[in-house]
């Protein structure tokens, strides 16, 4: 009987119930999602690049299917957050302590263009001396490897980690 006046108005009508916060938050789904497809498509991107590296002056080829199926998704991926972000933070700029911040999204694209630049560069040296991978080209593949490994960890830190409840 208690329990029917709490849930009551002072008209006597009955109120619905408040929504739970169960952390089912739909944007927080939403771009766990992407993000999480983003550290695949890295993860993918860093085997192809290792695989890549072993075929000396095939590497350009072999690249340039990583360059058009697992890097597009890293970049879908972080334009579905800058959306979802959007009617938070208009201008795309967030406050320090925001969990996930538009800013970092942005960060992902740049490190990704220069990762890119950097595929680009060992496609060159895989082909440098008459046709045969230069003797810079083992670091080079390396570098890439390293490079789309820091942009993995950066997008489990600032993206899959806090939107993990």
């Amino acid at each position: 009987m208690n329990d029917f006046f709490e849930k009551t108005d002072w008209t006597g009508v009955r109120l619905p119930s408040a929504p739970l916060n169960n952390r089912n938050n739909m944007s927080a789904i939403i771009m766990l999602g992407a993000a999480t497809a983003a550290v695949t498509a890295c993860s993918t991107a860093t085997s192809a690049n290792s695989s890549a590296g072993a075929l000396a002056a095939g590497y350009g080829p072999a690249m340039a299917v990583t360059l058009g199926t697992t890097f597009p998704i890293i970049t879908v991926s972080m334009g579905t957050i800058i959306t979802t972000l959007t009617p938070a933070f208009p201008l795309q700029i967030s406050p320090l302590t925001a969990k996930v911040r538009p800013e970092d999204a942005r960060k992902v694209l740049s490190d990704l263009a220069i990762i890119v630049a950097g595929v680009s560069s060992t496609t060159v040296q895989s082909v440098a001396s008459a046709g045969l991978p230069s003797p810079t080209f083992p670091s080079a593949v390396a570098d890439v490897s390293s490079k789309l490994g820091k942009l993995s960890s950066f997008i489990t830190k600032k993206f899959v980690t806090p939107l993990t409840f």
